[in-house]
């Protein structure tokens, strides 16, 4: 079993056979059953230089997306390599478009605000880690989220999630959230309970393009 180094950058990593066998991997292993797996789950990956046979030899490597820790702890993530007894999961490679061919001219895209600015100590709850964002009181808060290279001509509708921590117990929150200054809803949440909601069909017409400085 070997263990590439840590990774706590964000980007398409490269794994010669020989840095893998120095850290323990068997010589000429089968290509076919080499795994990769972060945090129990198994990572697709790209086998590189194989032999004829599938042997991973010297010229071989591996490739794949490596991601860093998001916790406020540590930014190092471990991706663990072995000889596993079933095929691995691969990146798979898509044909390349000929010149005239169909294009696809956008792609759907996520862009979140997850701000770590307030820690909340007495929020005595598991799987979280007790960091929040901007407080919300009786004064505005805005929060502005940036899309960038947005696609010249958008059809679909754009679906916007809000997440709500309350903090003071014993007292419910309301809090009327708006979009671009059109009142969106009202979120209610009782005491020291976290609220979630989510608009599936949320009008382009409702958003503000900017267009960015030359």
């Amino acid at each position: 079993m070997a263990r590439p180094p840590h990774r706590a950058r964000q980007q398409f990593f490269n794994v010669a056979q020989p840095q893998l066998v120095a850290a323990g991997l068997p010589n000429f292993v089968d290509s076919r059953f080499l795994q990769l797996f972060a945090r129990g789950i198994e990572q697709p990956m790209r086998i590189t230089g194989a032999e004829g046979n599938g042997v991973f030899g010297p010229q071989a490597a591996i490739e794949f997306y490596g991601r860093g820790l998001d916790s406020p702890y540590s930014d190092t993530e471990v991706y663990w390599f072995v000889v596993g007894d079933s095929p691995g999961k691969r990146i798979h490679e898509q044909p390349v478009l000929e010149e005239g061919g169909p294009r696809w001219p956008s792609f759907l895209h996520t862009v979140e605000i997850k701000q770590r600015t307030t820690y909340f100590a007495a929020l005595l709850k598991e799987n979280t880690d007790n960091f929040f964002g901007a407080l919300v009181s009786s004064t505005p808060v805005d929060q502005v989220l940036k899309a960038v290279d947005l696609a010249p001509t958008i059809i679909d509708d754009v679906k916007l999630e809000v997440g709500l921590q309350g903090v003071v117990a014993g007292a419910p929150h309301d809090v009327t959230v708006s979009v671009n200054g059109a009142i969106w809803e009202t979120l209610t949440s009782p005491a020291r309970t976290k609220v979630r909601s989510v608009h599936e069909s949320l009008p382009i017409s409702s958003m503000k393009v900017l267009t960015p400085l030359p």
